[in-house]
């Protein structure tokens, strides 16, 4: 997954060890990977739902932290195949949360879970998965 490659570097340097040997860590890993309900991914996303179309994972920090979370969140990634049509259609959607802290800020609208420049990464790298996994689809 060329999309995840950089963060995939970086969290492994950082995480990878032999408490977290259980995780996908390399492209194959996650190429041939099943992706069940419990999967681990760089001890950054552990997969929390799976149906046929789609796949939730929640993130924000590592899945050995398994109760509430400062910084939390999670991804539904999915694609619907219509075969009638020809055509299959990818999605991408992600909420972002503070787990611990009830923030509602000065205007009553709540502060934001994450600071803006660490959103906007956030926004370029899913673009990046999901440009990815279409390619890979493609192929």
């Amino acid at each position: 997954m060329l999309g995840y490659a950089y963060q995939r570097r970086y969290l492994s340097k950082k995480y990878e060890s032999p408490a977290t040997a259980t995780d996908l860590w390399t492209r194959e890993q996650l190429r041939s990977a099943t992706y069940e309900v419990g999967t681990r991914i760089t001890d950054h996303f552990e997969v929390v739902e799976k149906t046929p179309e789609r796949i939730v994972v929640r993130c924000g920090d590592s899945p050995r932290k398994t109760g509430v979370r400062d910084s939390d969140g999670l991804f539904e990634i999915s694609a619907v195949v219509k075969p009638e049509e020809g055509v299959a259609e990818f999605g991408l959607k992600s909420v972002f949360f503070k787990g611990t802290k009830n923030d509602t800020g000065a205007d009553g609208t709540g502060a934001p879970p994450m600071p803006a420049h660490v959103f906007w990464l956030h926004k370029q790298y899913t673009k990046l998965w999901m440009e990815t996994g279409v390619r890979n689809v493609l192929r």
